[in-house]
């Protein structure tokens, strides 16, 4: 009957463990670039969406905003602590994206459920008490009054302005909604990887010590 060769069966072992753990890491740490990058997006397009709608203005938008420059912050932070394997970091990084897949998932929700007479109750009171800001609309677009033309409105034009506002609002909250409801799951995903390369052991390290 052959021998097992003890120290080249540990030997292999060991190597499964570093490359599970290097896996894992490498991983985690792409991961964490990308949401720099998806971090760059939602705020792009959320401050696109609030500069174009020049007379509504959108707390969802806004929270959109918020959650991609708190992405942008905790993926840097999660590269560093998948870099270390730092269980301090890596554990608040887990709170935290808990955390911010909630608001940016309630952000986006709200978003999209806007209706159609929420819009037009929303753009009918902000062309009341927005006058500086209506009659930025009515040069911006060449347009006169906001559903019929009015008669103290300064530009020669026919056309009412409430398709020009409702038009960039309606890809505004389609948009802005859309892209962030579609990377709020991925933050599920990096909690998930975390919570995996945390429970492993650093093979550099002593291997009698739980990391």
């Amino acid at each position: 009957m052959p021998r097992i060769d003890a120290s080249r069966l540990a030997g292999g072992k060991r190597k499964v463990k570093s490359f599970a753990y290097t896996c894992s890491r490498n991983t985690l740490a792409a991961i964490n670039t990308i949401f720099i990058f998806i971090g760059l997006i939602l705020i792009g397009v959320a401050a696109y969406g609030k500069k174009q709608n020049m007379l509504v203005s959108l707390p969802a938008l806004g929270g959109v905003i918020a959650c991609g420059v708190f992405l942008l912050l905790i993926a840097i932070v999660g590269l560093i602590g998948a870099i270390r394997h730092n269980q301090i970091i890596l554990f608040f990084y887990m709170i935290i994206m808990s955390l911010l897949f909630i608001v940016l998932l309630a952000c986006s929700v709200a978003a999209l459920a806007v209706t159609e007479d929420q819009r037009r109750d929303l753009i009918q009171t902000a062309w009341k008490k927005a006058p500086v800001e209506a009659a930025l609309v009515e040069k911006t677009y060449n347009c006169c009054g906001l559903t019929k033309v009015s008669d103290t409105c300064k530009m020669k034009s026919n056309t009412p302005c409430y398709e020009s506002i409702k038009e960039p609002l309606d890809r505004a909250l389609s948009v802005s909604g859309g892209v962030g409801l579609f990377f709020s799951f991925s933050l599920l995903l990096a909690v998930y990887l975390t919570v995996r390369f945390r429970n492993q052991k650093d093979p550099r390290s002593n291997a009698d010590a739980f990391l």
